[in-house]
Protein backbone atom coordinates (compact mmCIF):
# COMPACT_ATOMS: atom_id res chain seq x y z
CA UNK A 1 0.00 0.00 0.00
CA UNK A 2 1.57 3.75 -1.11
CA UNK A 3 0.03 4.86 2.00
CA UNK A 4 1.12 8.87 2.65
CA UNK A 5 -0.01 10.90 5.52
CA UNK A 6 -0.13 13.96 5.63
CA UNK A 7 -1.71 17.57 7.04
CA UNK A 8 -4.91 18.77 6.26
CA UNK A 9 -5.48 21.38 3.38
CA UNK A 10 -8.26 23.25 2.96
CA UNK A 11 -9.42 21.62 -0.30
CA UNK A 12 -9.50 18.30 1.42
CA UNK A 13 -12.75 19.73 3.47
CA UNK A 14 -15.60 18.00 0.40
CA UNK A 15 -13.87 14.89 0.41
CA UNK A 16 -13.37 14.58 4.49
CA UNK A 17 -16.77 15.45 4.73
CA UNK A 18 -18.06 12.89 2.95
CA UNK A 19 -15.47 10.11 3.94
CA UNK A 20 -16.90 11.41 7.44
CA UNK A 21 -20.67 11.02 6.98
CA UNK A 22 -20.16 7.81 4.62
CA UNK A 23 -18.46 5.97 7.95
CA UNK A 24 -20.84 7.57 10.65
CA UNK A 25 -23.49 6.35 8.62
CA UNK A 26 -22.46 2.71 8.05
CA UNK A 27 -21.50 2.42 11.78
CA UNK A 28 -23.88 4.27 13.63
CA UNK A 29 -27.57 2.95 13.39
CA UNK A 30 -28.82 3.74 16.65
CA UNK A 31 -28.75 7.40 16.29
CA UNK A 32 -31.58 9.87 16.37
CA UNK A 33 -32.99 11.78 12.96
CA UNK A 34 -32.12 14.55 15.18
CA UNK A 35 -28.94 12.97 15.94
CA UNK A 36 -28.23 12.63 12.01
CA UNK A 37 -29.41 15.60 10.85
CA UNK A 38 -26.97 17.91 13.75
CA UNK A 39 -23.87 15.27 12.30
CA UNK A 40 -24.27 15.97 9.08
CA UNK A 41 -24.60 19.54 9.08
CA UNK A 42 -21.63 19.80 11.58
CA UNK A 43 -19.52 17.52 9.25
CA UNK A 44 -20.48 19.55 6.32
CA UNK A 45 -17.90 21.30 4.07
CA UNK A 46 -18.08 24.50 4.73
CA UNK A 47 -19.14 24.08 8.62
CA UNK A 48 -15.27 21.90 8.70
CA UNK A 49 -13.53 24.93 6.73
CA UNK A 50 -14.78 27.14 9.13
CA UNK A 51 -14.22 25.23 12.33
CA UNK A 52 -11.31 22.63 11.73
CA UNK A 53 -7.89 25.47 10.65
CA UNK A 54 -7.13 26.13 13.87
CA UNK A 55 -7.21 22.23 15.07
CA UNK A 56 -4.33 19.22 14.45
CA UNK A 57 -5.34 17.37 11.76
CA UNK A 58 -4.11 14.43 9.66
CA UNK A 59 -4.94 12.66 6.77
CA UNK A 60 -4.21 9.45 5.07
CA UNK A 61 -4.33 8.88 0.87
CA UNK A 62 -4.02 6.08 -1.22
CA UNK A 63 -3.30 6.77 -4.70
CA UNK A 64 -4.54 10.89 -4.43
CA UNK A 65 -7.68 9.77 -2.21
CA UNK A 66 -8.62 10.33 1.15
CA UNK A 67 -8.99 7.40 3.56
CA UNK A 68 -8.63 8.04 6.48
CA UNK A 69 -8.87 11.54 9.06
CA UNK A 70 -8.03 12.28 12.31
CA UNK A 71 -8.40 15.41 14.32
CA UNK A 72 -7.63 16.85 18.06
CA UNK A 73 -7.82 19.83 19.94
CA UNK A 74 -5.24 22.22 21.92
CA UNK A 75 -8.11 21.64 24.53
CA UNK A 76 -6.60 18.16 25.14
CA UNK A 77 -9.73 16.60 23.14
CA UNK A 78 -9.45 13.65 20.25
CA UNK A 79 -12.68 14.82 18.12
CA UNK A 80 -12.99 12.57 14.98
CA UNK A 81 -11.10 8.88 14.23
CA UNK A 82 -12.32 8.29 11.14
CA UNK A 83 -10.95 5.16 8.80
CA UNK A 84 -12.49 3.45 5.49
CA UNK A 85 -13.68 -0.28 6.12
CA UNK A 86 -11.32 -1.67 3.09
CA UNK A 87 -8.11 0.10 5.05
CA UNK A 88 -9.02 -1.15 8.60
CA UNK A 89 -7.41 -3.66 10.48
CA UNK A 90 -3.64 -2.74 9.34
CA UNK A 91 -2.66 -0.36 12.43
CA UNK A 92 -3.65 2.53 10.64
CA UNK A 93 -5.96 3.83 13.54
CA UNK A 94 -3.17 3.10 15.99
CA UNK A 95 -0.74 5.02 13.45
CA UNK A 96 -2.50 7.78 13.60
CA UNK A 97 -3.39 7.62 17.56
CA UNK A 98 0.21 7.82 18.06
CA UNK A 99 0.24 11.06 16.11
CA UNK A 100 -2.11 12.66 18.17
CA UNK A 101 -0.84 11.30 21.23
CA UNK A 102 2.86 13.08 20.22
CA UNK A 103 1.00 16.26 19.34
CA UNK A 104 -0.86 16.54 22.62
CA UNK A 105 2.72 16.22 24.00
CA UNK A 106 4.44 18.91 22.41
CA UNK A 107 0.96 20.57 23.72
CA UNK A 108 1.95 19.77 27.38
CA UNK A 109 -1.58 17.55 27.44
CA UNK A 110 -1.55 15.31 29.93
CA UNK A 111 -4.74 13.69 29.59
CA UNK A 112 -6.52 13.38 26.48
CA UNK A 113 -10.39 12.65 26.34
CA UNK A 114 -13.28 11.65 23.86
CA UNK A 115 -16.13 10.64 22.93
CA UNK A 116 -15.95 7.09 22.09
CA UNK A 117 -19.14 5.60 18.92
CA UNK A 118 -20.28 2.46 20.45
CA UNK A 119 -18.80 0.89 17.08
CA UNK A 120 -14.99 2.04 18.42
CA UNK A 121 -15.34 1.52 22.28
CA UNK A 122 -13.16 -1.63 22.39
CA UNK A 123 -10.51 -0.12 20.16
CA UNK A 124 -10.52 2.83 22.08
CA UNK A 125 -10.03 0.76 25.21
CA UNK A 126 -6.81 -1.22 23.73
CA UNK A 127 -5.32 2.10 22.68
CA UNK A 128 -5.67 2.61 26.83
CA UNK A 129 -8.43 4.83 26.96
CA UNK A 130 -11.12 4.23 29.90
CA UNK A 131 -14.37 5.08 30.25
CA UNK A 132 -14.97 7.89 32.83
CA UNK A 133 -18.83 7.37 32.56
CA UNK A 134 -22.03 5.84 30.94
CA UNK A 135 -23.14 5.68 27.90
CA UNK A 136 -24.56 9.36 27.00
CA UNK A 137 -27.14 10.71 24.11
CA UNK A 138 -25.11 13.88 22.94
CA UNK A 139 -28.00 15.20 20.46
CA UNK A 140 -29.22 12.03 19.94
CA UNK A 141 -25.86 10.43 18.99
CA UNK A 142 -24.54 7.63 21.67
CA UNK A 143 -21.14 8.44 23.03
CA UNK A 144 -18.57 7.08 26.03
CA UNK A 145 -16.89 9.72 27.30
CA UNK A 146 -13.39 8.27 28.21
CA UNK A 147 -9.76 9.78 29.17
CA UNK A 148 -5.94 8.64 29.07
CA UNK A 149 -3.30 9.93 30.79
CA UNK A 150 -0.30 10.35 28.50
CA UNK A 151 3.45 9.14 30.31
Amino acid sequence: MGLKIRSFKKKDAKEVSHLIIRIFKAINRDVSKEGLKFFLNIHSPEHILKNWPDTYVLVVEDKRKIIAVARAKENGWNTHLFVDKKYRGKGLARELEKRREEWHKKKGNKIIKINSSPFSLAHHKKLGYKQIGRKKSYKGIPIYPMKKTLD
